[in-house]
């Protein structure tokens, strides 16, 4: 993969200290959601998308879909069919949106180490 240049951030003190309010995402992006002291609301995703959550969602929700997919030809399948639809696509967006007059986010690319303020979710995020 393209390896990119990110600021080192941790949600204590990223726009003056976040709390996680609840995990989201879909079948393959983790997600967070995460509130200020303002109550000015923050979502935290992953670039990558995890093949295991999509499998997991797709029926092997019985089985530890890491442990016997890992390093398989489908999990290298799915991680590349991921990264063809492009995990830098939302940074094009607020310009097009805003050339269109558009409201819209304005993402920045953070890199979240694990840390106490993440709690479980330093586990699964």
């Amino acid at each position: 993969g393209l390896e990119i240049d990110a600021q080192v951030a941790t949600i204590d003190t990223l726009h003056g200290g976040l709390q996680v309010e609840r995990a989201g995402g879909g079948h393959q992006t983790q997600s967070l959601r995460l509130v200020d002291e303002d109550d000015r609301e923050y979502n935290m995703r992953a670039l990558a998308k995890d093949p295991f959550a999509f499998l997991k969602s797709s029926g092997y929700d019985n089985l530890d879909a890491e442990s016997y997919f890992s390093g398989t030809i489908p999990a290298r399948i799915i991680e590349d069919f991921y990264t063809a639809s492009h995990p830098y696509g939302a940074f094009a967006i607020p310009r097009l949106a805003g050339a269109a007059d558009l409201n819209h986010t304005h993402p920045k690319v953070f890199y979240i180490p694990q840390h106490k303020e993440l709690g479980d979710f330093n586990k699964t995020h």
